[in-house]
């Protein structure tokens, strides 16, 4: 019976997915033929009157469907509303199954820069037909959450943090989504709770591979090690005994020798505090040294303090630019390709290929793309700063970023309604 279920699961995922590609790439495609066309499409569609169509095409879903594939967007979005107003019946909601209509309106929203038309559509789904919106709540739900986090619509943010909360299993890949938003808006408290819920849900499921299972468990310790360091009572015998009682029931000595977890431990809370007592130099981060990876490991911890005590930035997004910056390095070295001594050694090169990682078509990855340049920004700073990088160094980076600026730039101005985190770290 369980394998009948899991097989069931699977081909539903499967079929999702293959609706999901199929409707970008026919979004796409209407698209290209409305800029096109875009005076013919007009001309066709100039007499609709939403107000003149007959009731049957609100009775009978494929009527609907002949009638909503001969609209350009705007009266896409019409006859959505109407058809809110006037199907009444179970029958007819059921068999019409929305989603691609749903979505394809809402994305052509974005595209025409009307994303507040789409952002309503979807509000209207939700409170019109909820059992609907949660059958696919997951793409719905990081739609709307890119428009909310900017605006702090602390309550918006907090329900769709608890359908994500509820069924992390649903879509591991947008609850990932979703916890990269959090980080890039330092959204710690959403995170701290959604990374945890997830985790103990998903550590002993057949629904994520094992280093997401890994990113989850991350997370959360960081969020449980962030609130001690924080906390008034930092240092104190209760605060630490809360701290260890939270990092066992987030699994933190369960995966390596114990003596080895301490000692990690102590070195992050201490890089995050200030206190290491070691000043980190170049020569600390020689490939041939075998300290590097352990200097490497607590040079991002002071990064991310720097990043909060320097530039304000909230501890759980200095986390978010120090994965991304250190994992620029980590893939030019597993390019194989390299052949610096340096560790930390710079090339615009590999930080093209490392960008075009991040973007591709139906990527779910590109929010943190266009976070890699703050990112590098700021860590090359702090490595000038510290003495590690030179002024040629420096200025090689900064140039580079700059080249990339008008690529990314472009981006932005195709979604910039996703990508309000730019603008606030201006």
């Amino acid at each position: 019976m369980a394998k009948k279920l899991k097989k069931k699961r699977e081909k539903k995922k499967e079929k999702m997915a293959r609706k999901e590609k199929k409707m970008a790439r026919r979004l796409e495609q209407r698209e290209t033929v409305e800029t096109v066309v875009d005076e013919e499409v007009d001309r066709e569609t100039e007499e609709f009157d939403v107000d003149n169509l007959s009731a049957d095409i609100f009775e009978d879903p494929s009527l609907w469907w002949e009638e909503f594939n001969k609209l350009n967007w705007a009266y896409e979005l019409e006859l959505l509303d109407a058809t809110f107003e006037k199907a009444r019946t179970e029958e007819f909601w059921e068999k019409l199954e929305p989603f691609e209509a749903v979505i394809e309106v809402f994305h052509r929203s974005t595209l025409n820069k009307r994303v507040e038309d789409g952002v309503r559509l979807l509000e209207t789904f939700k409170e019109q037909r909820p059992e609907q919106y949660m059958e696919h709540f997951q793409y719905y739900d990081c739609d709307l959450l890119y428009y909310y986090a900017p605006l702090h619509e602390d309550e918006r943010i907090d329900e769709i943090v608890g359908h994500f909360e509820k069924e992390p299993e649903r879509d591991v890949n947008n609850l990932f989504v979703v916890l990269d938003i959090l980080r890039i808006y330092g959204m710690a408290d959403s995170l701290d709770r959604l990374s945890t819920a997830s985790y103990q849900k998903l550590k002993s499921s057949n629904q994520i591979v094992s280093s997401g299972d890994d990113e989850l468990q991350q997370l959360s310790i960081f969020c449980s090690i962030r609130k001690y360091i924080t906390s008034p009572d930092y240092g104190t015998k209760d605060a630490e005994e809360e701290f260890y009682r939270e990092l066992k029931a987030r699994d933190f000595w369960k995966y390596e020798v114990k003596e080895a977890a301490c000692e990690r431990l102590q070195k992050t809370v201490s890089a995050l505090r200030g206190e290491t007592g070691r000043d980190l130099r170049r020569d600390d981060f020689l490939i041939s040294d075998d300290r590097c990876e352990d200097n490497v490991f607590l040079l991002g911890m002071e990064f991310v303090r720097y990043l909060y005590t320097e530039k304000s930035i909230e501890w759980v997004t200095g986390d978010l630019f120090r994965e991304l910056a250190l994992g620029y390095f980590v893939r030019t070295l597993g390019m194989g390709e390299r052949r610096a001594e340096f560790y930390l050694s710079f090339s615009k090169k590999y930080l093209d290929k490392y960008l075009l990682g991040f973007f591709g078509f139906l990527s779910l990855t590109d929010a943190k793309g266009m976070a890699v340049l703050k990112a590098m920004e700021h860590f090359s700073s702090f490595l000038h700063e510290k003495g590690i990088y030179d002024d040629r160094e420096l200025k090689e980076v900064k140039r580079a970023i700059r080249e990339f600026k008008k690529p990314i730039g472009k981006i932005y101005e195709r979604n910039s309604w996703k990508y309000g985190f730019l603008e606030i770290w201006e």
